[in-house]
């Protein structure tokens, strides 16, 4: 005969003691307790998309799509779709087109109503705690302990770019070995599910027994509670449950991030979620960043190119909810390209860029016999005509005694070697054409805070030449068009590729 497990036994009998016996904690938890009912619930987990139709209005969208409601339930679905979609200020104001996420619903099979806590330790299925006995009870709507509004569709926001989950209707269930099961309340204690496989619940009752959580924690390591109040700032509860995880933490921003090679952009956040070490792999970061407007948010290009580097970045408006970026002041020209297969053919490209008429294979008369006694002409592959004189390009070199006699004419002579870089080609003939330039790694503000401080930067290597209002960067490197057009609103900053 098999041995009864005495430890199990004596766990399971001191759980529903703790539960069954009337005290002064059944009374307080009674104060967090909920109604569980047989009409439908509306759930945020799943929910639909909605495209609005002309004439459409969200009470009609609400009665089309999930029936019919007494005005307080009415009031609770409009919270829930608010919390769904953190860019909806005005519930009056849909247009045609826009997308609505709206919740979906799930029905309790139970014919009658149960009074239920927060937290409720089963055993096969049958409740053990023998205050909550069945009746029925009239409809009740409590409010709800979670953060409201753009509080939760921030912390949602969030977890959600982790490629993680957080649970906020439904019931949540953990076994126990040899005691059952302990159902979680979601609406009042939520779950928050990260890639790491950490399980954090975020109590924001305040009153989950210590002695449950320590049992949760002792058998199941991936699990971890963490007590949160409503009223807290959205960031410090979302730093509390990522804190709390087995490979994440949240903290406080020393300095900005480097995203990219080049370009090169570094990114003020208030605050970073960085991964552990991840064993080769690049690890998960996520800027989030507390901002005063939408005109202070990042352009949407700026947040696309650090999110194909591997950073996410999050901008939260106090009172709103996540921003949305602003939309671009003007389109960018398309970088330009610098052609030429040949130094000599890079040149002569370069040179129409800039307004020239470079003539190409050009005889130039040294001596003549009329003159000197005898004909010596020099062939210039390139002749350009400026203020000053005139310059020929060569990519062989010619005699010094040559060279001489040239200057003394007051044409120029600039010869191309054969390992000039197509960088050095640019440098030549911009020194020979005596226009002033600089070379080396530029750095521009991309977006400011109202202090005038530079929340993000890009930084590229160029040789760099004004022109008018405007200048022109030759770089050799591909641009990120959507940067680009960000890099062209803050200073009509003109790009060729060569």
């Amino acid at each position: 005969m098999k041995k009864p497990n005495l430890k199990g036994i004596l766990s399971f009998l001191a759980l529903c003691l703790m539960l069954a016996v009337p005290s002064k904690n059944l009374q307080a938890a009674e104060d967090t307790a909920h109604l569980t009912f047989q009409k439908p619930v509306i759930a945020k987990t799943d929910s639909a998309v909605y495209a609005v139709k002309k004439g459409d209005t969200l009470s009609g969208i609400v009665a089309k799509s999930l029936g019919s409601f007494s005005p307080a339930e009415r009031r609770r679905i409009y919270q829930i779709i608010r919390t769904l979609n953190p860019n909806l200020v005005n519930y009056n104001r849909i247009y045609a087109g826009q997308k609505l996420r709206l919740p979906g619903k799930y029905v309790i099979s139970s014919d009658k109503n149960f009074r239920i806590s927060a937290l409720q330790v089963s055993s096969g299925g049958v409740p053990v705690e023998s205050a909550l006995a069945r009746k029925k009870t009239a409809w009740s709507l409590e409010r709800s302990p979670l953060p409201v509004g753009y509080r939760m569709a921030f912390i949602r926001e969030v977890i959600q770019r982790m490629n993680g989950t957080i649970t906020t209707a439904g019931n949540y269930y953990i076994p126990l070995p040899h005691a059952g099961r302990v159902a979680i309340d979601c609406s009042r204690i939520p779950v928050v599910e990260l890639p790491d496989g950490s399980s954090v619940l975020l109590d924001f009752t305040e009153r989950a027994p210590v002695s449950l959580k320590s049992m949760i924690e002792a058998h199941w390591p991936n699990y971890r509670f963490v007590t949160a109040n409503h009223q807290e700032d959205p960031e410090k509860v979302i730093q509390k449950a990522i804190n709390a995880s087995r490979s994440y933490t949240m903290t406080r921003s020393q300095k900005p991030l480097g995203v990219g090679d080049v370009p090169h952009l570094e990114i003020s956040a208030d605050w970073i979620i960085a991964e552990k070490a991840t064993g080769g792999k690049t690890p998960y970061q996520q800027g989030i960043t507390l901002i005063k407007s939408r005109s202070q948010a990042l352009p949407e290009n700026v947040k696309d190119y650090a999110n194909r580097n591997g950073i996410v970045i999050t901008e939260l408006i106090d009172g709103i909810g996540v921003a949305a970026s602003p939309a671009p002041k003007s389109n960018a020209p398309e970088v330009g390209v610098l052609g030429g297969a040949t130094s000599i053919s890079q040149c002569a490209a370069l040179l129409k860029h800039l307004g020239y008429e470079p003539a190409e294979n050009v005889d130039l008369d040294i001596f003549n016999r009329s003159r000197d006694g005898f004909d010596l002409a020099v062939k210039a592959e390139l002749l350009v005509k400026k203020e000053s004189g005139r310059v020929t390009f060569h990519s062989k070199d010619l005699p010094p005694q040559l060279i001489k006699t040239l200057k003394d004419n007051g044409i120029e002579m600039v010869v191309f070697g054969e390992k000039d870089s197509r960088q050095t080609v640019i440098e030549k003939t911009l020194s020979a054409m005596k226009i002033p330039f600089s070379k080396g790694v530029f750095l521009y503000p991309l977006v400011a805070d109202p202090a005038g401080n530079p929340r993000a930067t890009i930084s590229f290597p160029a040789v760099k030449m004004n022109r008018g209002e405007s200048s022109l960067h030759f770089i050799d490197f591909a641009m990120d068009p959507a940067l680009y057009q960000s890099l062209y609103n803050q200073g009509a900053i003109r790009l060729i590729r060569f």
